[in-house]
């Protein structure tokens, strides 16, 4: 009975030590992670829905500014969020009563603050303006008395009420206040002609930009905060704490995060005046001057019979706007148009260089640029500072040769009438280098790609791209400049992005002349195959199957990745595996999309192959030409870099990408190209091979990306 006994008591203590030595290991790893979660503050915030401010709904996809500035709040301060939904009063009286914790774009009042908390520090500015549509010519800023009685709708229990009326005390003006609960019902009565005006603000551009809708008058601006409630009293330290640490790292911050989401379109300066419309009235069309060799900026296309290029999405865009209609003027020589401007025979001219030094020069008024790229420099052998000693610029291309003096004053310069010129001119020693920037290098690709020895690098200036007027023309500068103001940097991103200018139409004769060799290769080998097809006739069906057989596996052996025009997983694994050790300086990176089955599995794959194509013709407009690039896998792709420099270059390409990523998710805020990117220097590797050296960066790139996602508190 004892023996029965103490064999139960054994199996039963067998039994409980099995269950705690598998259970204990997973009470470890969730009390971790309740000690995690544990250790961030739940926080209640009031989350207003506003184009371009806070975006998302429930469990929707958050996006905007202000809902990236509480992200920031939250990684200082410790917090984690639950989101509120619901309007501006709405929102406004749960933070008094202690309902919600947190709640930004509160402008500050004394009445407020009795009840709430605001930061020490401003999160914006806000700026009033008052507008009325495009129709309303009755009603002028140069005659306030045309504002007598108007209806004017403002939102109820914002600043913007006794701002208004206080500024209709100053100028003795009489209007009649609407109040609504929300600018839904307002802008609809603005539409429909029930209100002659409304009051809205800066932070509501993106959503008034929709609108033809002008702004005559500023009324006023107010500083505008984010306030914690009385409630929670412990809080308010907290976030003025969170808030300068954010500061202190970069005190442009609340500049940045602004123009990341709304760009540099500004609803509120973009309305034509009545003076304007006067001025337009007289005159029975605008002439607009631009070379036709210059694209992507601008063009002229034989087979449309058309301008063509960047200027022709921004004239769309002025007669979609303004219904303003300009009429273009082609020309061959940049001097000719300049001088026909300067003559009068047409109004403006584009594309010029966008320096306020170069314009006074030329007696020219310019215009804020409407884009602007990076100045590369080509050269022969291995970059310093001296390669710029000699430049070779096209004698008809002040956008080149105003680059050159202005950013290498010490350089000397030769003229070539060719881009093809100036590549030679390098290649016989005449010049050291020559210019380009880095939306038009496209156009000389094959030149550069047959030219081995040449390499390109980016110089780290910018080249602007504006209009120019006579400075007598003040009407049309302004006119130019709110049509600046008002265009979508999206459209101009697409428009530079999405066209391919590389391949600028040919007559017969130009093609011959370039590409003579091609032609005269060609021409034998159709001569050789109609001769062999008729010498051989009885065997042309075995020859047609074998070529098929051939053609077959040629396109199994495919190089080209469909999806990107990059070069594909084939060709990559065929360089990697064709050298053995590396004798060169060389680098290998490797980067890698982040969220991408996220963007598959919630926006589907067609957004996710868009992003993949996206990302790919940012890598290739970045890289230099001669560096390899290509898509290694579904979301990872690699840049190969012989003869580099070392690792002050491959930092500088990596920050080259991160700026251009970093301005193309500023103008799409609600698409954003995230990744994670790792570098190996063979330098610090010797005697590796290509593949060795990549599996380094791809460790690092694996660093990279955990550290993104422990620095955004993701698991």
């Amino acid at each position: 009975m004892n023996k029965k006994s103490n064999l139960w008591k054994s199996c039963i203590f067998l039994i409980i030590a099995f269950l705690i030595f598998t259970i204990f290991p997973v009470n470890i790893k969730a009390a971790e992670r309740q000690s995690e979660s544990s250790a961030l503050k739940k926080v209640r915030v009031g989350y207003l829905i506003y184009p371009g401010y806070q975006e998302g709904e429930g469990d929707a996809p958050k996006s905007g500014y202000g809902y990236e500035y509480l992200q920031q709040i939250a990684y200082y301060a410790g917090w984690e969020y639950e989101y509120v939904n619901g309007s501006f009063n709405e929102l406004l009286k749960m933070l008094e009563n202690g309902d919600i914790d947190i709640m930004g774009n509160l402008s500050y009042t004394d009445e407020r603050a009795q009840n709430i908390n605001f930061a020490t520090e401003e999160q914006g500015r806000e700026y009033y303006y008052l507008f009325v549509r495009e129709d309303r010519t009755d009603i002028t800023a140069t005659d306030l008395s045309t504002l007598q009685d108007a209806k004017v709708g403002i939102n109820k229990g914002s600043v913007q009420v006794d701002l208004f009326q206080d500024w209709c005390e100053k100028n003795n003006v009489h209007c009649q206040v609407e109040l609504y609960e929300n600018s839904e019902q307002r802008y609809a009565d603005m539409n429909s002609g029930k209100l002659d005006a409304i009051i809205s603000t800066t932070v509501a551009e993106k959503e008034i930009s929709k609108y033809r809708w002008n702004s005559i008058l500023k009324i006023g601006y107010s500083p505008y905060y984010f306030a914690v409630s009385k409630k929670n009293p412990e809080l308010y330290d907290e976030l003025n704490s969170a808030i300068a640490q954010i500061l202190q790292s970069d005190w442009y911050y609340n500049e940045k995060v602004y123009l990341k989401y709304n760009g540099k379109t500004s609803a509120a300066s973009a309305g034509l005046t009545a003076s304007d419309q006067e001025w337009l009235a007289t005159k029975k069309n605008i002439r607009i001057g631009y070379t036709d060799n210059a694209l992507p900026y601008s063009g002229y296309s034989k087979s449309k019979k058309e301008m063509i290029g960047l200027l022709s999405t921004f004239t769309e865009h002025m007669k979609d706007r303004y219904d303003v209609t300009f009429e273009p003027v082609k020309f061959d020589s940049y001097f000719d148009m300049s001088q026909a401007l300067q003559q009068g025979s047409i109004d403006a001219i584009f594309p010029v260089y966008g320096s306020y030094w170069t314009a006074e020069e030329n007696n020219l008024l310019v215009t804020d640029d409407l884009t602007s790229s990076y100045l590369m420099m080509v050269y022969d052998g291995t970059y310093d500072k001296d390669k710029s000693s000699i430049i070779a610029v096209l004698e008809d291309s002040p956008l080149q040769q105003f680059c050159a003096q202005e950013h290498f004053p010490d350089s000397k310069t030769v003229a070539c009438k060719t881009m093809q010129d100036c590549l030679k001119a390098i290649t016989s020693g005449e010049a050291t280098c020559t210019l380009i920037n880095s939306d038009t290098y496209y156009a000389y690709r094959n030149e550069l790609e047959e030219l081995t020895h040449l390499n390109i690098t980016n110089t780290g200036y910018e080249v602007p791209v504006s209009f120019a007027t006579r400075r007598d023309d003040i009407q049309m500068y302004t006119l130019l400049k709110k049509g600046l103001a008002s265009i979508k940097e999206t459209d101009i991103h697409e428009a530079l992005l999405t066209e391919d200018y590389a391949n600028p139409e040919m007559n017969i004769p130009q093609f011959l002349q370039k590409h003579m060799i091609l032609v005269i290769v060609v021409l034998a080998v159709v001569l050789a195959l109609v001769l062999t097809l008729f010498i051989y006739y009885i065997i042309s069906h075995r020859k047609a199957m074998r070529l098929s057989q051939d053609n077959d596996e040629l396109n199994e052996k495919a190089y080209i990745d469909l999806a990107t025009g990059l070069p594909n997983k084939n060709k990559c694994e065929e360089i990697l595996s064709s050298h053995f050790t590396i004798t060169r300086p060389t680098a290998c990176f490797m980067l890698d999309l982040n969220d991408l089955k996220k963007v598959n599995d919630t926006l589907g794959h067609e957004m996710g192959d868009i992003m993949i194509l996206n990302f790919a013709k940012l890598l290739r407009k970045v890289v230099p030409l001669h560096y390899f690039v290509g898509r290694f896998g579904g979301d990872e792709f690699i840049v190969l870099a012989e003869n580099i420099s070392g690792k002050e270059e491959a930092e500088n390409l990596i920050a080259q990408i991160k700026e251009m990523i970093l301005k193309f998710n500023g103008i799409r805020g609600e698409f954003q190209i995230n990744y994670a990117c790792g570098y190996a220097l063979s330098e610090d590797y010797p005697g590796v091979s290509l593949l060795d050296l990549l599996n380094e960066a791809d460790i690092k790139m694996y660093e990279d990306k955990v550290k993104t996602k422990k620095e955004h508190g993701k698991s």
